[in-house]
């Protein structure tokens, strides 16, 4: 299955538009998101958190209160989940994000990160003459195994942190099961 994800190219950058659950409303709004290969972990501005109603992880020792590193050096985040997103009429269910003050970083509310991209084949078809860019992605996974809601676990669910840092594999479960102890 390839699904078509609404894109623009700029300059620097590529945007793209999925539609993300608010709490606040129940229904799903259109997010502008930086699609960003290099980014670690899926990232989403803390107004923008905040207007969907996006509560933050409770501290539990592991992965609470960060930061990360960017363009801009090492800003503060926390983490949530993003209940749901839909792309090209799909939903994927829940994903792990970092919440961090967008301000003056970039006009868009966030970043699609690794932690999100890497379970699809993503092509992209930029025309540089028409300042236009087609994202097709094509999951890795079946589509019908979505982690939302009681399913989600921040550290083993397919878009949770462990999966954006690489940790989850054979050889690391007895560390996935040390964080567990504490989620």
């Amino acid at each position: 299955m390839k699904l078509n994800l609404e894109s623009e190219l700029s300059e620097t950058s590529i945007t793209v538009y999925p539609k993300l659950w608010s709490n606040t409303t129940k229904k799903f709004v259109s997010c502008s998101m930086l699609f960003d290969t290099g980014a670690f972990m899926t990232v989403i501005d803390k107004a923008v958190a905040d207007r969907l109603g996006y509560e933050r992880l409770k501290p539990d020792g592991i992965y609470d209160r960060d930061t990360i590193s960017g363009i801009n050096g090492k800003i503060p985040c926390e983490y949530t989940i993003i209940p749901n997103i839909l792309i090209d009429r799909v939903e994927f269910g829940s994903i792990c994000a970092c919440v961090v003050e967008f301000a003056g970083i970039h006009e868009s509310n966030a970043i699609l990160g690794f932690n999100f991209l890497r379970e699809f084949k993503s092509v992209l078809d930029i025309m540089r003459l028409e300042s236009s860019v087609n994202i097709t992605l094509e999951p890795k996974f079946d589509i019908t195994d979505i982690h939302k809601g009681d399913r989600f676990n921040k550290l083993e669910s397919r878009f949770g942190l462990a999966y954006a840092q690489g940790e989850y594999s054979p050889k690391n479960e007895d560390k996935i099961q040390k964080m567990n102890q504490f989620s």
